[in-house]
């Protein structure tokens, strides 16, 4: 039986070789339509409805692994951690982020796999508590700027900012606001992980909400496998490790009443040397090649990452074909919301380059979206789509959206 088994596994990775990989950043705004429904339910409908146009992605040949955004989400959890610090202590921003990885990612794995049950395909949706790496002198410390969290009056702001060290500005007239900083990603510290179960064919949910920042580490990125998205070029020996059910999961109803799932050769495979993107590989049977230094413990850091910057530096580390950010608006524009605004249908990498030294896109909205969308293609991509969620179907075919192609 264990011959048997890595055969299937070899073909399955075969088959997965030859689809294009697509990585989805799903924003934590599109999963709120209106600002009256913002309860769970709410936004689980939203979610169902997005699933609905992932799955005919998947069933057109993509392979898909899905990013999310949570900022409104981590504020409903800082809100509460709010109204209960009188009986429990302040919800550390860090475990915050943790914590919608896991509601947003159960909802999107659930909706997923009941639209792939409903239409009979046969795959399975795993969400992957994703820490992604920054540097602890980032400049962004030394000038934080992301609003976090409830306002707070006068008076509590100066306590927190004593109490707790917290950084506080007057936003507006409205209060005083909790600021952190918005460092850049360096590494995701489970793409081993990621890379694995997308070579096995799974749905991967991961880098919600850009991540859980951390510092510390071995400093170093994760080496590109074999074609760049971590299928093995050739593989010797080893055996299949398989996962059972087991107690503690999230107590759901329906489904086939089991969680067997199966990541083919625990031990790592050998691969071939070669180049993508900025991204080597070398030949080794112990697993992924990463550069063994030794480092200091992995810390959680009060710090939020942007997701499309994340998901940029996973679409990246994957070697993904094309990465896809959902947006409000169905394209990008230059002079947006301006008597002569442009929209765009189709530019290249350098095009994207000269409007945003422009100063088209404004830097808390469509600024973030482009500069992630030059990095993808920097490191080696071939296409970004920017759109609205429920147009992803006609922009992947070229009938809606804007596209961003490599020169």
């Amino acid at each position: 039986m264990p011959g048997i088994r890595r055969k299937i596994s070899s073909i399955k990775k075969e088959e997965n070789a030859m689809k294009k990989l697509m990585v989805i950043a799903l924003g934590g705004n599109s999963l709120i339509k209106d600002k009256d429904k913002i309860s769970a339910e709410d936004q689980l409908e939203v979610v169902q409805s997005t699933c609905k146009h992932i799955v005919s992605l998947v069933k057109k040949g993509f392979d898909v692994v899905i990013t999310h955004g949570n900022g409104p989400q981590v504020g409903f959890n800082l809100l509460r951690s709010e109204a209960a610090r009188e009986q429990l202590p302040l919800q550390p921003l860090d475990v915050c982020v943790a914590e919608t990885q896991g509601s947003i990612g159960y909802m999107i794995q659930q909706a997923l796999l009941n639209e792939y049950r409903s239409q009979g395909i046969d795959k399975d949706v795993v969400t992957v508590v994703t820490q992604v790496r920054v540097n602890a002198d980032d400049d962004a410390y030394s000038k934080p700027s992301k609003p976090v969290g409830p306002f707070y009056d006068q008076e509590e702001g100066q306590n927190l900012m004593h109490e707790k060290g917290w950084d506080m500005v007057e936003d507006s007239g409205r209060g005083y606001r909790r600021v952190v900083a918005s460092p850049q990603p360096v590494e995701i510290v489970e793409c081993r992980a990621i890379r694995a179960l997308v070579a096995q064919g799974f749905t991967v949910i991961a880098c919600g909400g850009g991540g859980i920042p951390v510092t510390g580490g071995r400093g170093s990125a994760c080496a590109a496998l074999a074609d760049g998205r971590g299928i093995p070029g050739t593989e010797e020996g080893g055996s299949d490790c398989t996962a059972t059910a087991g107690g503690g999961e999230i107590p759901v109803t329906g489904g086939r009443g089991s969680a067997c799932a199966a990541l083919a050769d625990g031990r790592g495979s050998t691969c071939q040397r070669r180049k993508r993107g900025g991204l080597y590989s070398t030949v080794d049977d112990g697993g992924i090649p990463v550069t063994d230094k030794a480092g200091k413990p992995l810390v959680g850091s009060a710090a939020v990452i942007d997701k499309d910057r994340a998901a940029s530096l996973l679409a990246g580390f994957l070697g993904a074909d094309i990465l896809v950010i959902p947006t409000a608006v169905s394209k990008v524009c230059l002079n947006f919301r301006q008597p002569d605004q442009i929209e765009l249908d189709s530019i290249s990498l350098e095009e994207a380059r000269h409007y945003l030294k422009q100063g088209h896109f404004a830097a808390g909205s469509m600024g973030p979206k482009i500069e992630a969308a030059v990095s993808f293609l920097e490191a080696g991509g071939k296409e970004v789509i920017i759109t609205m969620p429920e147009l992803i179907e006609e922009a992947v075919v070229g009938n809606a959206g804007t596209r961003i192609y490599s020169n």
